[in-house]
């Protein structure tokens, strides 16, 4: 019998991405190789882009799904911290990483997604003055190995989480995905939501795509590694 669409079903999604944006989420399952894509995914390596183009790279909701839509852009919360704290690796919320993005953003774009059917997703994208560092990528699928039950504590919650691997095909010069599952205890009923985490650096941009679903949401299949695409279509045609 389908379970009916329920209050708890947005509210338990967009807690759980707004709390994952809030840490800058760099989420993996281990380090790929260069993956020398095609022209289609292949924008320049070595340029900066401005807020404009990156705007113009994110995809439209139809351009990823006919149950998509956009919806106002959330502000991001305080920074929480993790238990044990090199889960933070997970999210590249470190001291480096976040004073390397406040020292080296030239270029940022946001945008929020949500299913006719449950879920939300949130897209950022930021340029940098410099290439996006290699060893934030290392660290974080060490931490996988290391992390597959941790605690994040925010502000207003603290939530425990569990990691899955997340297979998905290469991205960029380096990607990484994991699926976080967990936080039921946000919820009074005991039931837990899923994130799924895909990251993606190419030169001197970073894409970072949180999907977050509640229990009686709908999952809209490779949604975030389709977003991914879409930004890297959409920055080779900034290029041209």
């Amino acid at each position: 019998m389908t379970r009916p669409h329920s209050p708890f079903r947005r509210r338990i999604a967009g807690a759980a991405a707004s709390a994952i944006v809030a840490l800058a989420l760099a989420a993996c399952q281990g380090a790929s190789e260069p993956s020398g894509p095609s022209s289609s995914t292949a924008p320049s390596t070595d340029r900066t882009y401005s807020n404009d183009e990156l705007t113009a790279a994110l995809p439209e909701p139809t351009e990823l799904s006919d149950l998509l839509s956009t919806e106002p852009t959330h502000e991001s919360p305080p920074a929480g911290r993790t238990e044990p704290a090199p889960c933070a690796d997970l999210f590249f919320a470190g001291a480096d990483e976040r004073a390397f993005i406040d020292a080296h953003t030239v270029g940022l774009a946001r945008r929020d997604y949500s299913g006719s059917r449950g879920g939300m997703m949130g897209l950022t994208v930021r340029s940098f003055d410099q290439p996006v560092p290699a060893e934030w990528f290392d660290r974080a699928g060490t931490a996988v190995a290391e992390c597959t039950s941790f605690t994040k504590i925010d502000p207003n919650r603290t939530s425990t989480w569990e990691t899955k691997l997340l297979g998905t095909d290469p991205l960029g010069d380096r990607s990484f995905s994991v699926r976080l599952v967990g936080g039921a205890d946000v919820d009074p009923g005991g039931e837990a939501s899923e994130v799924d985490l895909v990251r993606a650096g190419k030169g001197h941009t970073l894409i970072l795509v949180n999907y977050a679903v509640g229990p009686a949401s709908e999952r809209i299949p490779d949604l975030a590694e389709r977003a991914v695409i879409q930004v890297l279509n959409g920055l080779q045609r900034a290029d041209s």
